[in-house]
């Protein structure tokens, strides 16, 4: 099981303001994220079928990252099929739903879909 590396916590008595936290786009082709993505995805699929959304690490070339999480909202008609490493369907979202994924350094897990 991991363990926090400090028994030191803090709080945040502020709003936290994330800058480019949030992507609202209309994707027509597969979408690979990169580390540098708003963590937060509201994706409207603007095609007649299925679209991929490729997690960071899809490809060989990228490793996967200890404790990076994505928020991906399926906000168009049509569905949006979440890869991870090896071209591995990690889940599918369709119209309205959210899933909530997070990397633990080796691989993608889903921890929410609904």
């Amino acid at each position: 099981m991991a363990q926090l590396a400090s028994t030191i916590l803090f709080s945040i008595d502020t709003a936290l303001q994330v800058k480019g936290g949030i992507n609202v786009e209309t994707i027509t082709v597969f979408n690979a994220l990169t580390y540098r993505s708003s963590p937060v995805q509201l994706l409207t699929n603007g095609t007649g079928g299925g679209l991929e959304v490729r997690l960071p690490g899809y490809t060989s070339t990228v490793q996967v990252k200890d404790g990076v999480q994505f928020i991906i909202r399926c906000s168009g008609a049509n569905d949006l099929v979440i890869k991870k490493e090896g071209a591995v369907t990690l889940a599918t979202l369709t119209t309205g739903q959210v899933g909530i994924f997070m990397a633990d350094g080796t691989t993608w897990q889903l921890v929410f879909q609904g």
